[in-house]
């Protein structure tokens, strides 16, 4: 087991859970800062790493992080209670589609790193399965999910390879398209998206915001922009 360090928390990862990478780093840290939310949730949380990102953000928030693995949910649940943050998230353990069928609240910010690889082969765990495929979790079911639990003028951002991103904007829905951001690993290789969507009703009479980042120059190291953007996050210098 090992333990990824952050300026404010750390956080402690085990197999059965997605280790901290770059597409939490990028999602947490896009996230607009300029409309406060009273309650955010974590779908998918996994060691908690988006939660405790959004808490630091945000510190009056109520933040919850969904979990449908029990080990994950508890190891999620021992980095909240491990944080130095005042107001702590805390884990549930439940799907997605439990959660939003019988769940009363409404929430401002919603944001998940789903799993994606539909098409890979399986992970030989089944915990680690659940983890890193949709076998549990469709784009569809996550939209459906979404659309429950999404409070009015709430914001879902959303973390996905090009052509998943491509296939959910398509999906019917009353959620629209508000920002698009296209990473790049490097300068020519179009990685991920992150997609945000709203329930605004201004949002419908706005076009969509594009841009794009990239994480690394053609040396490897990690871009101005990155480490711009993720500054408030990172304890140490990166390179």
């Amino acid at each position: 087991m090992s333990t990824f360090k952050f300026k404010y928390f750390s956080v402690e990862q085990a197999e059965y859970a997605h280790a901290v990478g770059t597409d939490a780093m990028v999602l947490g840290a896009l996230v607009d800062s300029s409309n406060t939310p009273e309650k955010a949730l974590d779908i998918g949380t996994g060691t908690g790493v988006l939660a405790l990102m959004i808490a630091q953000q945000f510190p009056k928030a109520k933040v919850i992080g969904l979990e449908k693995n029990d080990l994950a949910a508890e190891l999620a649940q021992r980095n909240f209670e491990n944080s130095p943050l005042e107001q702590k998230p805390c884990a549930i353990h439940k799907s997605l589609q439990d959660y939003a069928s019988s769940s009363m609240e409404k929430f401002e910010l919603i944001l998940s790193n789903p799993p994606f690889f539909k098409n890979a082969t399986l992970a030989l765990s089944e915990v680690r399965t659940m983890a890193r495929h949709q076998a549990s979790l469709t784009i569809r079911e996550l939209l459906d999910g979404v659309e429950k639990v999404i409070a009015p003028n709430g914001h879902f951002w959303v973390i996905l390879p090009t052509d998943q991103a491509e296939t959910l904007i398509r999906l019917p829905s009353n959620l629209k398209l508000s920002k698009r951001i296209r990473i790049f690993g490097k300068s020519n290789k179009h990685i991920r998206d992150v997609l945000m969507l709203s329930t605004s009703k201004e949002a419908r009479e706005i076009q969509v915001e594009h841009s794009a980042l990239t994480i690394r120059d053609e040396s490897g190291n990690y871009t101005d922009d990155y480490k711009e953007l993720t500054k408030a996050f990172h304890g140490v210098q990166l390179h």
